[in-house]
């Protein structure tokens, strides 16, 4: 078989193995976990983008030994610790939950179709004995259920928090003259195009 045909296969087989469970019947609890999943991640990732707003308040009051500016920095930062803290511990908790269930359906589903008018018994009588398939089949999807999700998590995370930055730094270039703009009058031109 030709690597683009095997590569086709591939994707083809993985992509059954992820819709089955998304449009089964337990599709709606699923889905909602991963709305509710997703939302914590977009909540730690504007966290973020406030604990770096709060750090150059912080380090502002201390430059300019504004003590009220300082305590209210602190108090501000605890809010926001104890925020991110409970959000990436409730996320974590419902990660794993469905992952959980996405693994215990496929493992039930998989596991069933090889008990199945007997073809762990046919199997053996054509010569090609498999050791533990019960566990392997349980293995391998524990490692595919954490590894989509692990990936799919992970570009989420990796897109929100660059589209965040990516906006921070686009306010902050406001007040930067751009070097390579073009500009018709003589007054510096700011990457952000306000001049």
């Amino acid at each position: 078989m030709e690597p683009q045909a095997l590569t086709r296969v591939h994707i083809a087989r993985v992509w059954r193995l992820i819709y089955s469970y998304w449009t089964s019947e337990q599709r709606l609890s699923a889905w909602l976990l991963l709305v509710v999943v997703l939302s914590g991640n977009f909540a730690l990732v504007y966290l973020t983008v406030r604990l770096n707003t709060w750090y150059r308040d912080f380090y502002d009051a201390l430059q300019n030994y504004d003590a009220a500016t300082f305590w209210a920095a602190l108090a501000t930062f605890a809010i926001l610790a104890t925020a991110y803290i409970a959000i990436a511990g409730t996320r974590y908790v419902l990660r794993m939950w469905l992952r959980i269930r996405w693994r215990t359906w496929l493992t039930e589903r998989y596991q069933g179709a090889w008990l199945r008018n007997k073809a762990f018994y046919r199997l053996k009588l054509l010569g090609a004995p498999v050791d533990n398939p019960d566990q392997r089949i349980a293995d391998d999807l524990n490692g595919f259920t954490e590894q989509t999700m692990t990936l799919f998590f992970g570009l989420v995370n990796a897109v929100s928090t660059l589209l965040s930055f990516a906006v921070v730094l686009w306010d902050l270039s406001a007040t930067l003259p751009c070097p390579w703009a073009i500009s018709t009058t003589r007054s510096p031109v700011s990457c952000s195009g306000a001049r």
